[in-house]
């Protein structure tokens, strides 16, 4: 197994509940089965917020920022 190549694999953002979570999800399993592991998955809650919105000013320029909601 070379773990260098599957940390670079990993390389993305991986928030809870996002697609890069199944992303990671399906990387992680699929070389798990190459090593011979059945992967299960369990779930879980966990608690989560709305970072709403922000804005960012600098000199005359203006930017808004809307985040993503988790869930």
């Amino acid at each position: 197994m070379q773990s260098y190549q599957i940390l670079k694999e990993l390389d993305f953002e991986r928030i809870a509940g996002s697609e890069g979570e199944s992303k990671a999800i399906r990387i992680i399993s699929k070389h798990l089965k190459k090593m011979g592991i059945k992967p299960k998955l369990e779930e879980f809650s966990i608690k989560s917020f709305d970072a709403g919105m922000a804005s960012v000013i600098a000199g005359k320029k203006r930017w808004e920022v809307v985040s993503q909601r988790l869930v």
